[in-house]
């Protein structure tokens, strides 16, 4: 841990992610501002699935700007745009023009984050690549709370320009670390680019394709806790949100601070399947409590999963991915999961109509399994392919 965190590209990198995501997560509480220019519960809802539409359709584009051009052009276009969006915001009046900002300011975030673990990518050592991920991670985790909670003191101090403003300065912070960031390409990218494939050539390398299901099952599933636990806690009158995420977000980042290289020396395709499996038990749990020690167990057992599984699966994309693709590699993998947040959501919702919470909890659980036998499956029909189709 203590040699990544001397690389001054990786602090550098991990603290401008830092920033920049903090000033997004601000916008947790945008859907206030929202309402009180007159929107409603399905026009919010709208204008959540055309920014992940927006996020979707940008990835391809994101993907080969940063292989052809470079990671810190792309940061440094990315952290500009963000600051004049921000501003933007300031003088947005028209729930119309507060729409069109946002869809923009959702494609950015999605361009910076894709930039800045592709540049951790580039700078992590490839015999700490998981570990390496895990502790780059905890920037994005880190800037959930910190973004929750910066927001309730700017909305305190100045109402919802507070936020536009306190987002703008902190990507004005990331923006100027990101100028002292290396600017040179990766190994990879200096070539002609003759060995670059292309994003849909990348999506179906068969190297690729078990990982892509296996991420694509883990995030699905995701969504069932972000989006519907909040209805059920309420319901079941069990634990509560801020009980759960606490104990599901100090789990994962102790995960990562203390046992982060783990997954480097035991194998990462081996514990991807177990995390994976992990998250699925901790949905089990969730399904059948009736009482808070259970409901700690099943947060503290996703917390689990979550901790190794996010890092570990970026790794297995790194590693199996051409150079000269890893920009589009990891626009894929954060695709991924937007398209699974579009497709998850109306899906378990169903399931709780159809059936019932537990019903919908376990469903999402039986997509992890069912991800982790088909994907696991050409996993381990391709152990270690990697830069040779």
């Amino acid at each position: 841990m203590l040699e990544i965190f001397r690389s001054r590209p990786f602090v550098l990198c991990f603290l401008a992610n830092l920033a920049q995501m903090t000033s997004f997560y601000l916008f947790l509480h945008f859907p206030g501002h929202l309402k009180a220019l007159g929107a409603g519960e399905q026009t919010i809802g709208w204008l959540v699935a055309l920014t992940e539409f927006a996020s979707i359709a940008i990835a391809p584009f994101v993907g080969r700007w940063l292989d052809q051009r470079g990671r810190r052009q792309v940061l440094v276009i990315g952290s500009l745009l963000n600051v004049i969006l921000c501003a933007g915001f300031l003088v947005a009046s028209s729930l119309l023009s507060v729409f069109a900002l946002r869809i923009l300011h959702g494609a950015i975030e999605t361009v910076l984050n894709v930039a800045f673990f592709t540049y951790a990518s580039d700078v992590i050592p490839e015999r700490n690549r998981s570990q390496g991920f895990a502790l780059f991670g905890i920037s994005a985790m880190g800037a959930v709370g910190l973004g929750a909670a910066v927001g309730n003191g700017a909305i305190e101090l100045g109402g919802y320009q507070g936020i536009f403003l306190t987002s703008m300065v902190l990507s004005i912070v990331g923006m100027l670390m990101v100028f002292w960031l290396d600017g040179k390409k990766p190994a990879g990218a200096e070539e002609d680019g003759s060995s670059a494939q292309g994003w849909l050539q990348t999506l179906i390398r068969p190297s690729l394709v078990g990982v892509w299901l296996l991420a694509g099952a883990f995030f699905f599933s995701m969504i069932s806790v972000f989006v519907f636990l909040k209805t059920w806690v309420g319901i079941t009158g069990i634990g509560s949100i801020g009980l759960f995420f606490t104990v599901y977000t100090v789990t994962a980042i102790v995960l990562r601070l203390f046992a982060g290289g783990l997954p480097d020396r035991l194998g990462h395709q081996r514990v991807a399947i177990a995390s994976l499996l992990a998250y699925a038990a901790g949905l089990l749990l969730v399904s059948v409590t009736s009482a808070v020690p259970l409901f700690v167990l099943a947060a503290l057992v996703c917390g689990v999963g979550h901790g190794f599984g996010y890092p570990v699966l970026l790794a297995l994309v790194t590693e199996r991915a051409n150079d000269a693709d890893r920009g589009s590699a990891i626009s894929i993998f954060n695709a991924l999961d937007d398209g699974a947040a579009l497709l998850a959501a109306p899906a378990l919702g169903f399931a709780i109509e159809a059936g019932s919470y537990p019903v919908m909890f376990m469903a999402a659980a039986l997509v992890i399994v069912l991800g982790v036998v088909f994907g696991g499956g050409l996993l381990a029909g391709r152990p270690g392919v990697r830069n040779r189709e």
